[in-house]
């Protein structure tokens, strides 16, 4: 019953009026370029190494069994059809629907529907439509090597979101730990690693099942009771150093100097003693 409630097309980024569209990722781009070169096979081989989204009702999403994603009949190709979307086209987080996280080797196992077609991206310059073919999607995933291969890679949002300025000098701040998981360093609204993985991990790390809950813990941070000891130490050691020589400081420096600090702030006895080398 919730076919015709969503349309994706107010969801997601519409196509710019003038010929130079700038894509929201380097994701979008690539689907874009393979688009327009009619590259029907790096078009999928793009699709099997990015995190894909499906949306579905809050509702369904918090049931105890996980409904469908939600369908839109296309116009462009007369036919319902499933929807997926890239990072980068996502609209902002709302309470509903909500997003879930999938690979496309996932999505084309869990097809079960030979009438509707696949719609990736719907509305945008890099929109694509595929009548069902599930055989040759898990192909396509089989052999890419999974949004993983962006683990580790400066990703950068270029629309709807911070790159200069002191809002994104603060999330630079984080861009380590976004690097590590392959997010995007400058994205505010995200939707992290999807609906279901994102309520897991709120859980687990954080003890966040609720709206108190949420709220304590969101307390803490704020108080700081969330930053650990050697953190603050080490982070106090170097901006004694910037303002004692002035400018950017010297790593080696950094960390000889807290490793001195730390040899003077222990009793002599807790300070371990050299390890004698054997001859030769």
């Amino acid at each position: 019953m919730f076919m015709a409630m969503w349309n994706p097309l107010a969801a997601v980024a519409q196509p710019q009026p003038s010929a130079a569209w700038q894509a929201p990722t380097e994701n979008e781009r690539k689907l874009y370029e393979a688009k327009a070169r009619g590259d029907w096979v790096g078009y999928f081989d793009v699709l099997a190494d990015c995190d894909l989204f499906i949306s579905m009702s809050r509702w369904e999403a918090d049931g105890p069994d996980t409904g469908p994603p939600m369908s839109y009949w296309s116009p462009v190709v007369g036919r319902w059809c499933e929807v997926v979307l890239t990072e980068g086209v996502l609209p902002a987080p709302a309470p509903d629907p909500v997003f879930g996280l999938i690979s496309l080797g996932d999505f084309a196992e869990s097809w079960g529907n030979d009438e509707r077609w696949l719609a990736v991206n719907p509305g945008t310059p890099c929109e694509a439509y595929f009548p069902p073919n599930p055989g040759l999607w898990k192909s396509h995933a089989d052999r890419g090597k999974g949004s993983d291969v962006q683990r580790g890679t400066l990703r950068t949002l270029w629309v709807g979101a911070p790159l200069q300025g002191p809002v994104a000098h603060g999330l630079g701040c984080g861009a380590l730990m976004n690097v590590a998981n392959g997010a995007l360093w400058n994205a505010m609204g995200t939707h992290g690693n999807g609906y279901f993985l994102e309520r897991k991990s709120l859980e687990q790390w954080w003890g966040v099942t609720d709206r108190s809950s949420w709220q304590g813990a969101l307390d803490g941070l704020l108080k700081g009771r969330g930053v650990r000891g050697p953190w603050e130490f080490v982070l106090e050691v170097r901006s004694s150093l910037s303002q004692q020589f002035g400018g950017q400081v010297d790593p080696a420096l950094w960390r000889e100097t807290a490793e001195r600090r730390c040899s003077t702030a222990l009793p002599k006895e807790a300070v371990p003693s050299p390890t004698p080398r054997s001859p030769g």
